[in-house]
């Protein structure tokens, strides 16, 4: 679901006019470590990345996005030209978040409740568990210990993270909806491209 998130939000900040799909990932990541990948490459898992993406570990509370873009791009080796094909690389999308705080001036939390949750009434959707309520929330299963995790000493990232319930899954999905189909909306300001 987080990917979902990370893909409307960065649909929303095409809407200040300042980042395109098309654009070089480059060119808001300097320390990325290649200058031929689109963010539609990173949108579409075809980067020329393989699944090295197990062997970083997910960043704690006291770790910047910025350390962690940095961890990402210094281990980011190829194992494909980019956009030959599509392989799963779920890190491409904390990169995109990246991408996402640095246009508009946000961290990603904020900016997700200010431009995407509360626009439409996602009162339980959050990527910090402070902010939910335990009755309401599903948190990951662990079937090897039997026990259900949480990350209460993680950070937002833009690939995984996000706690919601599926009264604001429902309103997510109503939004997406309507922006497909040209109709107003509380997010979108003008209709999005599909």
């Amino acid at each position: 679901v987080t990917k979902i998130i990370t893909g409307a939000l960065f649909a929303k900040a095409m809407e200040t006019g300042r980042i395109s799909v098309w654009d070089n990932v480059k060119k808001f990541l300097p320390e990325y470590p290649y200058d031929d990948n689109t963010i539609l490459q990173l949108l579409c898992h075809s980067t020329g990345f393989g699944s090295f993406s197990c062997d970083i570990p997910r960043p704690s509370i006291g770790v910047t996005t910025d350390e962690y873009v940095r961890a990402i791009c210094s281990a980011a080796v190829r194992d494909y030209a980019p956009g030959t094909e599509s392989r799963y690389f779920t890190l491409g999308y904390t990169l995109v978040m990246a991408i996402i705080e640095r246009v508009v001036g946000m961290d990603y939390e904020t900016y997700a409740q200010k431009m995407l949750f509360a626009p439409l009434g996602m009162n339980e959707t959050t990527f910090d568990m402070h902010n939910v309520s335990p009755e309401n929330t599903i948190l990951p299963y662990n079937r090897d210990t039997d026990t259900y995790e949480s990350d209460w000493c993680r950070r937002p990232t833009g690939d995984s993270g996000l706690y919601t319930t599926a009264p604001d899954l429902l309103k997510f999905g109503i939004m997406l909806n309507d922006a497909y189909h040209g109709r107003e909306n509380p997010v979108f300001n003008r209709p999005q491209a599909h």
